[in-house]
């Protein structure tokens, strides 16, 4: 019988799904077919970007691995926006073990979602090595070491559209912690395609457009308003439009540095000065130290079994257990998912979805909220998923109070990105990142072009 990997991503987690391959168990070797430089099964690469995973394809090409994939793909998708023409062979440099880097970038150029991630944001990834082990890394923001529980009270927008918003963000050290320990290619080769793009423009496209759009909805236009954003988005004045040219030289310049020194750059020296000054000077409360000190979290990942499959998901703080919860209730329902049953199935999903997001309004941070390692046992536990089947009705759905019993309002986060990467030798990861809501806290670096978080 044929063993078959998959590898889910989500906006809410990363999650990994497999039926216990033959190439996880030990004295597994490659076959020597897939070695062959001339075979085109090196691995896979997907992103909400084709142009962003061509990108991390053409790191397998060059013959890096899937970390390497991962860092060139997360910098592609949150640097940017959007398309460019061109036959990218002026790209071609970028990879120096490749030639094929300039014939994969045939007819555009993307980098893609400025808008929801960067590396003023931070996120969570899964690893899998070629060896069948698991690492769960924690990148997300930290709220500043003078952060208080109250300092928001009375004052919403000030966890929204100012420095106090912003958290220490992590997005750097968790793809240098991924490359020092898993890749394979060179950093600076890594990240250099970002650079180009950002530096040489790109065409606004719909989406950019749409999303410009919905940030600036009832409030002032930053955009074009704030001379720091102008300089990209409005840089004679107007918004740009569909179909005109972007460019982020600024952030292509903090790029190129973060490329040839590594993410100390970004946390001490120069680009950290820079970046502690517009929090401070707009509210915020994070220091120097505050930057130098961030350091990623390696988390135990969450599994559970499936019918014949085994899931492996992380572990809170992420939202791995949400999806986990889904999948134990469902699995309950024989026939869930057969074209026989669709509109049932629809309906069944939906409700082990609403009680499984009930139950995530009550996860936290297990490095500060006691006793996350037996809530999310106990939500993943048979007893649970049997009492939650109990009380679904295939025939209506319930009062949102029978799914949130706690009363906790459960808000929507639109601004996040999913990426990920495998390889021939079994490496597999998914990643999430983010800067939360739609163009982070809606502040920029004006020296760098970074845009902070509002975590």
């Amino acid at each position: 019988m044929r063993a078959t990997s998959y590898l889910i991503p989500s906006l809410l987690l990363t999650t990994q799904i497999q039926a216990v391959p033959a190439w996880l168990s030990p004295g597994y070797s490659v076959p020597t077919t897939l070695l062959d430089p001339g075979h085109n099964k090196l691995g896979a690469v997907a992103s909400e970007s084709a142009i962003c995973s061509e990108i991390g394809t053409a790191a397998l090409q060059a013959g890096g691995n899937a970390a390497d994939a991962m860092v060139a793909t997360t910098l592609c998708v949150g640097g940017i926006s959007n398309e460019i023409e061109g036959d990218g062979t002026h790209l071609g440099h970028l990879f120096d073990r490749s030639a094929t880097l300039g014939r994969l970038l045939i007819d555009r150029m993307t980098l893609i979602g400025m808008y929801h991630s960067g590396i003023g944001g931070g996120g969570f990834m899964l690893a899998r090595h070629s060896n069948g082990s698991y690492e769960f890394i924690d990148f997300r923001e930290c709220a500043p070491a003078a952060a208080t529980e109250n300092m928001y009270k009375n004052n919403v927008n000030a966890s929204i559209h100012t420095g106090l918003a912003s958290g220490v963000p992590g997005e750097l050290r968790g793809l240098a912690y991924l490359h020092d320990n898993y890749g394979s290619l060179p950093w600076e080769d890594l990240v250099m395609p970002a650079v180009e793009v950002a530096r040489n423009g790109f065409p606004v496209t719909a989406d950019l457009v749409r999303y410009e759009a919905n940030a600036v909805a009832g409030i002032d236009n930053f955009l074009v308003n704030n001379p720091t954003w102008a300089i990209d988005f409005a840089p004679n004045g107007t918004l740009l439009g569909l179909g005109d040219i972007i460019t982020r030289k600024r952030y292509a310049d903090t790029l190129e540095t973060i490329a040839k020194r590594g993410v100390d750059a970004f946390y001490s020296g120069p680009l950290a000065e820079t970046f502690i000054n517009t929090v401070q000077s707009n509210g915020g409360i994070m220091t120097l130290e505050d930057l130098e000190n961030y350091t990623i979290a390696i988390r135990p990942p969450s599994a559970i079994d499936y019918r014949d499959y085994k899931i492996t998901s992380g572990s809170a703080p992420s939202s791995g257990t949400v999806l986990a919860s889904v999948m134990k209730i469902i699995e309950g329902y024989p026939t869930i998912g057969e074209a026989a049953t669709l509109n049932l199935s629809t309906h069944l999903f939906d409700e082990a979805i609403r009680f499984a997001y009930g139950q995530r309004t009550e996860l936290g941070d297990p490095f500060f909220v006691e006793g996350m390692t037996a809530y999310q046992a106990d939500k993943l536990s048979e007893t649970t998923a049997a009492a939650v089947r109990a009380k679904i009705s295939p025939l209506h759905t319930l009062n949102v109070s029978a799914y949130d019993p706690s009363g906790f309002e459960s808000l929507e986060t639109p601004g996040t990105s999913a990426v990920v990467t495998t390889d021939v030798t079994g490496m597999a990861i998914s990643l999430t990142t983010t800067v939360n809501l739609l163009f982070g806290s809606q502040i920029m670096v004006p020296e760098t072009g970074v845009i902070l978080n509002n975590e």
